[in-house]
This record gives C-alpha cells, sequence and structure tokens, in this order.
C-alpha cells in the first residue's frame, strides 16, 4: 500500500506550474515549488499573468488608455516579475519553462493548469481579507474551485 501512494504522489508531481505577481509570498511560494520540484524530479513552469488595469475614458470623446502604452506596461510587468522570481528557482538548481500572458490571472491560471494538465499549481496567498475576497474574488479561491489539479497556497 506504501509503494502504491509513493506512487501516486511522484505521478501527481511531474508537471508543477508556479504562479507568481512578484509579490513576497509569491517568491516564498516560488521557493516551496523549486524544492517540490527537485524532489520530485518535476517539470517547473513559471507563470506571471498580467491584468491589464481598467482605464474608461473620464467621459464621451476623452483619450483612452493607448495600446502601445498598454504592450509597454504588460512587457514591463513580465519582466519585472520574471527577473525578481527566476532567481529564487535558479537557486535551487531547478530550470524552468516561463509562460506569460494577459487578463483576469485567476481564469487564465486555472485555463492553463487544465489544458496542460498540471499536476499541482503553487501560488501565493495575497492576503486579502475575507470581506474584500467575498466582493471582488480571490484569485486563491478562484484557482482552487476551478482548476482540476490540487492547487497548493503558500501564506
Amino acid at each position: 500500500m506504501a509503494a502504491w501512494l509513493m506512487y501516486e504522489e511522484i505521478a501527481m508531481f511531474q508537471k508543477i506550474l508556479i504562479c507568481s505577481d512578484g509579490s513576497d509570498r509569491s517568491l516564498i511560494a516560488a521557493e516551496v515549488a523549486a524544492e517540490l520540484a527537485k524532489t520530485y524530479k518535476a517539470e517547473l513552469t513559471l507563470l506571471h499573468v498580467c491584468q491589464i488595469p481598467a482605464m474608461e475614458a473620464p467621459f464621451p470623446g476623452a483619450p483612452a488608455f493607448a495600446g502601445p502604452a498598454v504592450d509597454a506596461y504588460v512587457t514591463e510587468m513580465h519582466n519585472a516579475v520574471i527577473t525578481r522570481t527566476l532567481p529564487i528557482i535558479r537557486r535551487a538548481g531547478v530550470c524552468c519553462e516561463i509562460l506569460t500572458e494577459s487578463g483576469s490571472p485567476a481564469e487564465i491560471i486555472a485555463r492553463v493548469a487544465n489544458q496542460q494538465e498540471f499536476g499541482l499549481v503553487i501560488l501565493g496567498s495575497r492576503g486579502v481579507s475575507p470581506d474584500k475576497a467575498e466582493k471582488v474574488g480571490s484569485v486563491c479561491h478562484r484557482v482552487i474551485h476551478d482548476a482540476y489539479c490540487p492547487v497548493l497556497v503558500v501564506r
């Protein structure tokens, strides 16, 4: 029985998705992900999802947030998060694939995890209060409910 459980655990963690927003808690989550990837000899993928800020024009005819400015913002955010997160993964002696996307973090994390059949998703909790999480939703809560695999939330 124990051998079967060990096999299942190892098979489960062959592909690990670490989601980082560059926050301190996501960096701790990256450390945990790197150690698990090293322990289970799993493939590790680093995902950053840049949420585009809602920029509505204050009145009809007012200029909108320009496309090139949005593109530059997204690129700079991806680079900043990767620059901050990747050294932590490398310190553990682990290589990883890097994915970047733009949009709703919870939706994209769950979609990537499900479509690419990850065995584990790891993300850091941003410590959203229960009231705020209830009103606007928490990325962690959405991913836990929408991903088909286990989700490890690091606090």
